[in-house]
């Protein structure tokens, strides 16, 4: 079963949830996802199984580079400039 969480996030965050992800050759849903998983697991909230949920992220970092720099996957371009969208 899979359940979608809608989360709000600071710029701030949100620009490093940004970095992590094109450092780690994810894209930002996927590393957030990352992040959450390794937490619970610190926690001892979630098991070290090796189930299809766990592979399906390995499966998934899929690392591709433009102009000799990383992109991250599912966008069309890197984080270089990054400014973020601003609410007003």
């Amino acid at each position: 079963m899979v359940v979608r969480i809608k989360v709000t996030l600071e710029q701030e965050e949100y620009s490093g949830l940004l970095k992590l992800a094109l450092s780690e050759m994810r894209n930002p849903q996927e590393q957030m996802r990352f992040v959450l998983r390794q937490e619970l697991k610190h926690l001892g909230l979630l098991q070290e199984d090796g189930s299809p949920s766990a592979k399906r992220q390995n499966r998934h970092r899929n690392k591709r580079k433009k102009n000799g720099q990383a992109v991250i996957p599912g966008t069309t371009s890197n984080l270089e400039g990054f400014q973020g969208e601003r609410k007003s």
